[in-house]
C-alpha cells in the first residue's frame, strides 16, 4: 500500500504539472492573439488616417467595408447611414463581396419597439448568428437580404462622429459556417469608431472643396446677380436647408437710416424668386444682425422676439429655426446671408463657423460687384459725356437744339432719370424762354409754353438765385409745386434744377426729373453739373463761338483726368481679381501676402514695400514679404521703433517727407530710412482682424518721391490689407482644425487600446492569481514537511518569480492608460532630476548641457522626467564606452518648448525610426520594447509628440515636443496619479 500511494502521488504530480503547463501554454497563446488582434487594429487604423486625408468619400465606404470583412474573416460588409427625417438606416455603395444593385434598397427601420433601436442608443453590437430563427430579423428587415444574398449571420456596429450615431457598419457570413463572438463585437465596434473619424474627414474636406469652388466663383464675377445666385448655389451644396435669403443694406432718400433689402431668396414657397421687401435696421432678426454685427443662430424662432415673419406670410412658408451671419464690407456691415430650417438636425456652431466663411468671400465678392458696377457706371458717363462733347464741338451755331436734346437724354441715362428739360433763354433775357429751341426727353404731353414766352408758375426765379435746386421727395419738401403744370402733368416727385450760365451771362435752365422720390449723391449732382456745363456751352455757341474752342478745351482736359483716373480703377480692379483668387487658390500664407504686396505696389506705382506681422509672444514685428528694400530678413523690438504706434493706433498715416519736420524725429522714421536710404515719402495701413478689429501686422510702401501717395491709395492699401487679414485668419483657422482632428484621432486610438489594455491585464491578474494561490498550498506542504523535494523546491521559486514579474508587467502596461493630474513643470528642472536617477557614467562619454534660460512652465506630471531618463539611458547604452551626448532645450515659439536629447552612437535606419516606437521593439537583451512606446504614449497625452533624426554611422537625435499651456487661476495641480505611466527601458 505505500508504494502504491507513492505512485498516485507521482501520478497526481505528473498530472499538476501538466495541467500547469497546459493552462500557461493557452495563457500565453491567448496573450499573443490579442498582441496580434491589438497590433492589426493598430495598423489599419493608421492607414485609414492616411486615407482619409484626400480620399472620395465612396472609396472610404470601400476600402472600411474591405477592411471589416478582412478583420473578422467575413465574407461581405456594407455600410448604412442614418436617415434622420425617416428614423431608418439607408445602403451607402459601395459593399463589400455582394453586387450594389443586390443591396440597393436596402434599408433598416429604427423603431423604438425593436432592438436594433436599443443597440444604436446605447452603441454596442448586435449580433445574430442565426438569421433564420432570430425574430428580429423579419422587424429589421433582414429576410429579405437573407433569401437575396444568402445572409446567414450578421453583426452590426455603431459608427460615430463627434460623438454621434451617423450609421452603422453591418459584416455578414463569417467564413466556416462560424458565429460572431463577443471578441468579434468589441473588435469590430473600435474599428467602426476609427471608420467614423475617416467618413467625418471626408465629409469635411468634400464641404472645404466646395468652399474653395464658391469662392472661386464668386471671384470670377463681378455682375451682382451672377454673384448672388452662385452664393444660393453654393449654400446648398455645403450645408441641407429648407430656404437660404441674402439681404443687402440700401441707401434711402433724404439722409434716411438705410434699409435692408431682401435681394435672393430660395426656398419651397418662392423657388429663385425675390419679393419686394425691405426692413428698417435692428427689425427682425437680419435686422438685428445688421444693427449688431453679430450672428444670430436660433433653434427655434417662434419663441424669439426678434423674429419678423413678412416672408414667411407672404410665401406661406414656416421657418422653424435659423442661422443669420452678416456680411462685413470694409468698413461695415453690408447685409446677412439666412439659412433656415436644417434637414436633418438643428444649427451648429460648425455650420455657423462654414456660413461665416462663405460670407467671409461674399463680402467681398458683393463689394467687388458694387465697384464694378460703379467703374461700369463711370466709364458710361465718360462714353456719354465724350458723345456729348464731340456733339458739342461739332455743332453749328445756328442749331443747338438738337446737341440740347442729346445733351438731356444723355443725363437721363446717366443718373437714371425719367425725364429732362433744357429750357435755353432768349439771348439777352433772362426771363423769356427760347421756345423753338427747348429740348425734352422722356416727357408724356407736350410743353406748356407760349412762342418767345415764360413758363407759368415754375421755380425758374429759386433755380436763378441758388445755381441748384434740388428736391428729392416733393410731397415732404415742397408741396405747394405738386400744382405746377408741368409737375402735375408729368407727375414729378424728385427733381435737380441747374441754372446754366457763362460767367455773368445767364443762358438757360436744365431740369432732371423722377417720378419717385429720388436721393441725388454727390457725383451723380457732380455728373449733372457736368451736362449743365455742356448744354450752356451749346447755348452760348450760338452767341459766342469764338469763347466755345477755350471753354471746350477745358472740358477736354477734365475728360482726360477722369479717363485717366477710370484706366487706374479698372487696374486696382484686376489686380484685385488676382489677389482674391491667389487666397482662395492657396494657403500658402507667405505666397498670399506676397502678391497683396505685389498687387498694391503695382497699382500705386511705388518701388519700395513689405508686410509685417506681429508676435507678441517675442515682443517683435516680423517682415513676412518685402520688395526693394535693403534688408530681407527684418526683426524689430516692439519697444524700440515707432512701428507698434502705428499698428496699435488702427489708423492708416501718409508721411509725406520722411525727412522734413515732424515725421523726421518719428523712432519709425529713423528705421524706414535705413532700410530704405532712398524713400522720401511712406504709407502705411494696419492689419486688423477678428471681430473686435484687433492688430495683426502692418503694409507699408515707399517711394523716392516725395508726397506720391494720395487718399485714393490709401483707401485701396485699407483695402488689401482687409484681404491680408482674411487671408491671415483662414489659414490660422485651418491649421487649428487640422490640428484639432489630429489631437481627436489620437485620443480615440489612445482610449481604444486602454480598453483593450484593461482586458488583457484583468485576464493576467486572475491566472497569475490562481499561480500565486497553487504555489502557496505546495509550499506550507513543504514546510509542514509533507514535499522535501529540493528539486521541486526550486522550480517552486522560479514559477513564483516569474508569477510576480508577470504582475509587474500587468500594472505597467496599465499605467498609461491611468488618469494624470497636469500641474506646472519646468522643463530645466525635469531633465536635472532624471540625471540624479543615472548610477554612472563611463569615463569616455563627454556631456554637453545647453538649457535655455526664462522657459515657460509646461503643464504636466513628474512622470515627464522618466521620459528624458528613458532617452538619456538610451543614448549611453548606444553609444558604449566612448561618444558625445548632448541635450539641449528652447521654446521652439510661442506654443512649444522643445528638447534634443542627442548622441554619436550607431544610429537607426530609416526604415525603422517608427518601428522603435512600437510596443515589443527592443534591441537589448531581456528588454522588453516598452520604454520609448510608453514615452511617446505619455507625451501624445499630453498634447505633445517624439520625433527622430537619425543618420546611421553618425548618431541619433530625439526630439521632445511640449506644448505650453496656461495654468488656471487657483489650479495648481495635485499630486494625486503622479506615478500613472513611469518607463521601464533605460
Amino acid at each position: 500500500f505505500e508504494s502504491l500511494e507513492h505512485l498516485l502521488n507521482a501520478v497526481r504530480k505528473v498530472l499538476g504539472e501538466a495541467r500547469l503547463r497546459q493552462e500557461r501554454d493557452a495563457f500565453f497563446e491567448e496573450l499573443e492573439q490579442r498582441v496580434e488582434e491589438l497590433t492589426r487594429l493598430q495598423q489599419i487604423s493608421l492607414r485609414l488616417g492616411q486615407m482619409s486625408l484626400g480620399t472620395a468619400i465612396e472609396d472610404i465606404y470601400r476600402k472600411l467595408n474591405e477592411q471589416a470583412a478582412t478583420l473578422l474573416d467575413a465574407e461581405m460588409s456594407a455600410i448604412l447611414l442614418y436617415d434622420a427625417e425617416q428614423e431608418r438606416l439607408v445602403y451607402h455603395p459601395p459593399g463589400y463581396g455582394v453586387p450594389d444593385e443586390a443591396l440597393q434598397d436596402y434599408q433598416i427601420p429604427l423603431r423604438r419597439n425593436i432592438q436594433i433601436w436599443r443597440a444604436w442608443q446605447a452603441g454596442f453590437p448586435l449580433i445574430i448568428n442565426d438569421v433564420s430563427t432570430n425574430p428580429m430579423v423579419r422587424a429589421m428587415r433582414l429576410d429579405h437580404l437573407a433569401r437575396r444574398v444568402g445572409v446567414r449571420s450578421t453583426i452590426l456596429a455603431v459608427i460615430r462622429a463627434g460623438g454621434s450615431p451617423i450609421g452603422v457598419l453591418q459584416v455578414s457570413n463569417k467564413r466556416d459556417n462560424l458565429g460572431f463572438t463577443e471578441a468579434d463585437g468589441r473588435v469590430l465596434e473600435i474599428f467602426s469608431a476609427q471608420g467614423g473619424i475617416a467618413i467625418q474627414n471626408a465629409r469635411l474636406l468634400q464641404r472645404l472643396k466646395t468652399l474653395h469652388q464658391i469662392s472661386e466663383a464668386l471671384t470670377s464675377r463681378l455682375e451682382r446677380e451672377a454673384v448672388l445666385d452662385r452664393v444660393l448655389q453654393g449654400v446648398r451644396e455645403i450645408l441641407p436647408v429648407e430656404g437660404i435669403s441674402i439681404w443687402l443694406t440700401t441707401p434711402k432718400p433724404g439722409g434716411e437710416p438705410p434699409v435692408l433689402q431682401l435681394v435672393a431668396a430660395h426656398s419651397p414657397g418662392l423657388g429663385n424668386q425675390c419679393p419686394d421687401i425691405q426692413l428698417a435696421v435692428g427689425e427682425g432678426i437680419a435686422g438685428w444682425v445688421v444693427k449688431t454685427g453679430e450672428p444670430a443662430l436660433v433653434p427655434d424662432v417662434q419663441r424669439d422676439e426678434r423674429f419678423s415673419p413678412q416672408l414667411d406670410q407672404m410665401t406661406g412658408f414656416q421657418t422653424k429655426s435659423l442661422l443669420c451671419v452678416p456680411l462685413i464690407g470694409r468698413k461695415e456691415v453690408i447685409g446677412v446671408i439666412e439659412v433656415v430650417n436644417k434637414i436633418g438636425g438643428m444649427f451648429d456652431q460648425e455650420d455657423e463657423d462654414l456660413l461665416r466663411l462663405v460670407a467671409a468671400s461674399v463680402a467681398v465678392a458683393v463689394e467687388n460687384a458694387r465697384l464694378f458696377d460703379e467703374e461700369r457706371k463711370r466709364i458710361q458717363e465718360m462714353e456719354t459725356l465724350l458723345e456729348v462733347g464731340q456733339a458739342v464741338t461739332q455743332a453749328v451755331s445756328e442749331h443747338p437744339k438738337r446737341v440740347l436734346e442729346q445733351i438731356v437724354k444723355g443725363a437721363c441715362e446717366v443718373v437714371g432719370a425719367d425725364c429732362a428739360v433744357i429750357y435755353p433763354y432768349v439771348s439777352g433775357r433772362g426771363d423769356v424762354y427760347d421756345v423753338q429751341n427747348v429740348a425734352t426727353y422722356g416727357t408724356r404731353y407736350p410743353l406748356s409754353l407760349t412762342e418767345g414766352g415764360t413758363a407759368v408758375r415754375d421755380p425758374a426765379d429759386r433755380v436763378r438765385q441758388e445755381g441748384i435746386l434740388c428736391y428729392e421727395d416733393l410731397e415732404r419738401e415742397a408741396p405747394e409745386l405738386l400744382e405746377t403744370p408741368f409737375i402735375a402733368r408729368e407727375q414729378i416727385r424728385a427733381f435737380a434744377g441747374f441754372h446754366l450760365a457763362v460767367g455773368d451771362h445767364p443762358l438757360g435752365i436744365l431740369y432732371v426729373n423722377f417720378r419717385q422720390p429720388h436721393p441725388f449723391s454727390e457725383d451723380e449732382l457732380t455728373t449733372l453739373r457736368i451736362f449743365a456745363n455742356q448744354a450752356a456751352l451749346v447755348i452760348d455757341k450760338s452767341r459766342l463761338f469764338e469763347k466755345l474752342n477755350q471753354d471746350l478745351f477745358q472740358a477736354n482736359l477734365e475728360l482726360e483726368r477722369a479717363n485717366a483716373e477710370l484706366h487706374r480703377k479698372i487696374r486696382e480692379l484686376e489686380e484685385l481679381q488676382k489677389i482674391d483668387k491667389a487666397i482662395t487658390s492657396t494657403l500658402d500664407i507667405d505666397r498670399v501676402l506676397d502678391r497683396i504686396l505685389e498687387g498694391a505696389l503695382n497699382i500705386i506705382g511705388a518701388p519700395y514695400g513689405n508686410i509685417m506681422l506681429l508676435d507678441r509672444l517675442a515682443g517683435e514685428v516680423v517682415s513676412k514679404v518685402g520688395r526693394g528694400l535693403s534688408k530681407s530678413t527684418i526683426r524689430l523690438k516692439l519697444d524700440e521703433t515707432g512701428v507698434t504706434r502705428l499698428i496699435e493706433k488702427k489708423r492708416p498715416t501718409i508721411v509725406p517727407d520722411v525727412t522734413r519736420p515732424p515725421w523726421q524725429s518719428w523712432r519709425w522714421a529713423d528705421w524706414y530710412r535705413e532700410i530704405i536710404p532712398e524713400a522720401r515719402s511712406a504709407l502705411s495701413v494696419p492689419i486688423l482682424g477678428g471681430p473686435q478689429g484687433e492688430p495683426i501686422g502692418v503694409i507699408n510702401i515707399g517711394s523716392p518721391k516725395p508726397g506720391a501717395f494720395t487718399r485714393d491709395d490709401q483707401r485701396l492699401l485699407e483695402a488689401l490689407a482687409s484681404q491680408a487679414a482674411i487671408a491671415i485668419q483662414n489659414a490660422r483657422y485651418l491649421e487649428a482644425m487640422r490640428e484639432s482632428q489630429r489631437r481627436q484621432m489620437e485620443a480615440e486610438k489612445i482610449a481604444a487600446m486602454a480598453d483593450i489594455a484593461g482586458n488583457m491585464v484583468h485576464r493576467i491578474n486572475n491566472n497569475v492569481g490562481a499561480i500565486r494561490a497553487m504555489l502557496q498550498q505546495i509550499e506550507l506542504k513543504m514546510m509542514q514537511g509533507t514535499l522535501t523535494n529540493a528539486y521541486l523546491r526550486d522550480k517552486l521559486q522560479a514559477i513564483r518569480e516569474n508569477a510576480e514579474q508577470t504582475l509587474e508587467i500587468a500594472r505597467r502596461i496599465r499605467r498609461p492608460f491611468q488618469p494624470m493630474t497636469l500641474e506646472p513643470i519646468q522643463v530645466n528642472s525635469a531633465i536635472i532630476r532624471a540625471w540624479t536617477e543615472i548610477p554612472s557614467m563611463p569615463p569616455g562619454i563627454t556631456v554637453i548641457k545647453e538649457y535655455a534660460e526664462d522657459l515657460p512652465p509646461v503643464m504636466a506630471t513628474p512622470q515627464l522626467s522618466e521620459v528624458f531618463l528613458n532617452l538619456i539611458t538610451n543614448a549611453l547604452e548606444a553609444m558604449g564606452d566612448e561618444g558625445t551626448l548632448r541635450i539641449r532645450t528652447e521654446q521652439t515659439d510661442e506654443n512649444w518648448v522643445s528638447v534634443y536629447v542627442s548622441d554619436t552612437g550607431p544610429g537607426i535606419p530609416k526604415d525603422q525610426q517608427e518601428e522603435i516606437f512600437r510596443m515589443g521593439t527592443t534591441t537589448k537583451k531581456g528588454g522588453l520594447g516598452y520604454g520609448l512606446w510608453w514615452s511617446r504614449m505619455f507625451m501624445r497625452r499630453l498634447g505633445g509628440d517624439i520625433l527622430v533624426e537619425s543618420e546611421v554611422g553618425k548618431g541619433s537625435t530625439f526630439i521632445v515636443r511640449i506644448p505650453i499651456r496656461k495654468v488656471s487661476p487657483g489650479r495648481e495641480g495635485s499630486t494625486e496619479d503622479r506615478e500613472a505611466g513611469a518607463g521601464e527601458e533605460r
